[in-house]
């Protein structure tokens, strides 16, 4: 076992692990997956055990 996967199997649960890969509700990952596989994210990237973090902009550039 690498360090990396020491890491994981260790680490902090990840809300992101639980919308992409998550084997108790297969229907719902594979939901969340196709939506972020047409923004052009790869299976590998949303499926590696690291977080996705998203950057949001107040309202101020809608006005």
């Amino acid at each position: 076992m690498s360090a990396t996967d020491r890491k994981q199997a260790t680490g902090p649960k990840l809300r992101s692990r639980a919308w992409f890969d998550d084997p108790h509700d297969p229907g719902m990952t594979a939901l969340h997956l196709e939506r972020y596989l047409n923004y052009g994210l790869t299976l590998a990237e949303l499926q590696s055990g690291r977080p996705i973090i998203g950057i949001a902009q107040t309202g101020s550039d809608l006005s």
